[in-house]
């Protein structure tokens, strides 16, 4: 199971890299033409960000716990799978990396984490005012006056959270039940032009809107199970601390990046959460 999980990352990634030396098949955003991101098999960049970011995590908390040998492969699949977020642009994904990368340097070097975490906010700094020229103007003012930012992603998903909030006010019991979002959502003045969204972009607003108050609940524990797990798993042995590892910090990685986007209601997304919980639920099994 987990080398098949791997085997996804290394395909994905090694048709991400192709495309982007290539340039077939590039997503071009509208607001800056000049930036190309690679979609792999998917048809838009943040699906990229969204399957591999929480599995390269996963790999990378087994890292620090498995042999020489399986280290290798573990840090090869890591390097594979981040090299093709970067290359996504997403940013959500990068966001739920790091903080799943910051916690695994607290957590594995204690007191000597601040070192590298240091280095890495400095280094990730350089890259976004250097490297990318659409963060140097993010504050500055847009041509619409309602607009927060000079960023069309942000100032969208603002506008989705204020009208689904108003959406949960009218239906704070039921939601708009599964499928139902766009449906009520167009009902909260939303301007022609506007795409009407297929879901909140974000976690527990998805699930809030899709399976009502009890579904929110049952997110929750589900979460809440799924970290006293991981601190079981934690103190176990091999493959056990391994896993307990990896499914933790895929976790972070899940919830960071769930805070703009939607990182469950996707057939695949959906699958290796539970392949994930299932192997994170295996390994804190005591004999």
């Amino acid at each position: 199971v987990l080398w098949g999980l791997g085997a996804s990352i290394l395909w994905l990634s090694v048709l991400g890299f192709l495309q982007f030396m290539v340039g077939f098949g590039l997503h071009v955003g509208f607001d800056d033409p000049s930036r190309g991101r690679i979609l792999t098999v998917y048809n838009t960049p943040n699906a990229v960000g969204l399957y591999l970011a929480p599995l390269t995590a996963f790999f990378y908390g087994c890292s620090f716990f498995v042999s020489k040998q399986d280290k290798k492969i573990c840090l090869g699949l890591v390097v594979l799978g981040l090299g093709a977020v970067i290359l996504s642009v997403s940013r959500g994904a990068w966001l739920g990396f790091g903080l799943a990368w910051v916690v695994a340097q607290i957590g594995t070097r204690r007191k000597r984490a601040w070192k590298p975490i240091l280095s890495g906010l400095l280094l990730v700094a350089f890259g976004i005012v250097f490297f990318l020229p659409r963060f140097s103007n993010f504050f500055s003012r847009s041509t619409n006056p309602t607009d927060l930012v000079a960023d069309n992603s942000v100032n969208v998903r603002v506008l989705i959270y204020q009208r689904t909030f108003k959406l949960l006010a009218d239906r704070p019991i039921t939601g708009a039940g599964l499928a139902g979002f766009q449906y009520y959502y167009s009902q909260y003045q939303v301007p022609e032009h506007e795409e009407i969204p297929l879901y909140p972009h974000n976690i527990l607003l998805n699930f809030w809107v899709e399976t009502g108050l009890l579904g929110l609940i049952a997110l929750c524990f589900l979460l809440w199970r799924w970290f006293y797990l991981f601190r079981v798993a934690y103190v176990g042995k091999g493959w056990q601390r391994a896993v307990g590892w990896g499914a933790g910090v895929f976790g972070l990685v899940v919830l960071g990046h769930g805070l703009v986007d939607v990182p469950y209601f996707k057939n695949d997304l959906a699958f290796i959460f539970w392949v994930v919980f299932a192997l994170l639920t295996s390994a804190s099994t005591r004999d």
